[in-house]
């Protein structure tokens, strides 16, 4: 296991990564057989990531969401032991009660979230959907999201799977409040590659970063996230089937 601590005691920070994902019923077949077979082999390769990494411990986090919004695993996990359950699909698309489970566990430790009390980098969030929401309030509840710290700073990406409307893309660009980090992915080995281009991308970025808490020094933060978009860009290039 990767040491907890710098060379002279210091505990190193964590760095969230988070994967949000439609299991809605409309998900089914190739579209959650990519999603499963992305996040796997974004965990093949997550323990060098780690290794290499002198700052942060990497954790790992997923929520899934069709009618109801439900954590795979309630905390955090360290990368060795996170073990991916593939996904299967029901329902509609609640995206309400998926930004509610994100607000909560964007909180601090101490009022019931998961964040670090103290400390802690920007974390990385990936959306992933293929439609509109059956949540006719989704607004406000993202609304409620946009007050939490945490989500402010975060890093976070949206992949439409398949979706060809302007008014869904709408609900990924008010996600992520940035059209550069919303991605139209048209097949599931785009899907798969693209999904492992930004786990890992950035991850290797913001795990070598200067860390800051929910409240901390924005110039910072927005750099480091500036870094790793235009990482994540460069690679992405070369992935076809995909549209910013």
């Amino acid at each position: 296991m990767k040491d907890r601590t710098l060379g002279d005691g210091i505990a190193r920070q964590e760095l969230n990564l988070l994967f949000v994902i439609d299991n809605s019923g409309s998900m089914e077949g190739e579209k959650i057989g990519a999603v499963n077979n992305a996040i796997r082999d974004v965990m093949t390769i997550m323990p060098e990531i780690q290794e290499d990494t002198s700052d942060a411990i990497i954790k790992i986090s997923a929520l899934k969401f069709s009618d109801k919004a439900e954590w795979i695993y309630a905390e955090p996990k360290d990368i060795g032991d996170f073990k991916w359950k593939d996904l299967s699909t029901e329902g509609g698309t609640n995206l309400s009660e998926a930004y509610d489970a994100l607000s909560g566990w964007l909180c601090k430790r101490e009022k019931g979230g998961q964040m670090p009390d103290l400390g802690g980098i920007a974390p990385i969030i990936i959306l992933m959907t293929d439609g509109m929401p059956t949540s006719f309030d989704w607004e406000k509840h993202l609304d409620e999201l946009k007050k939490k710290g945490w989500y402010r700073v975060a890093l976070k990406y949206a992949l439409a799977i398949g979706i060809d409307t302007d008014e869904a893309m709408d609900v990924l660009r008010k996600f992520t409040g940035n059209p550069e980090t919303v991605l139209k992915v048209y097949t599931a080995e785009a899907l798969r590659k693209v999904i492992k281009v930004i786990a890992v991308t950035a991850s290797k970025v913001k795990s070598n970063s200067a860390s800051t808490n929910g409240g901390g020094v924005a110039g910072a933060v927005a750099d480091n996230n500036h870094m790793a978009q235009e990482q994540i860009a460069e690679k992405l290039e070369e992935v076809k089937d995909i549209e910013w």
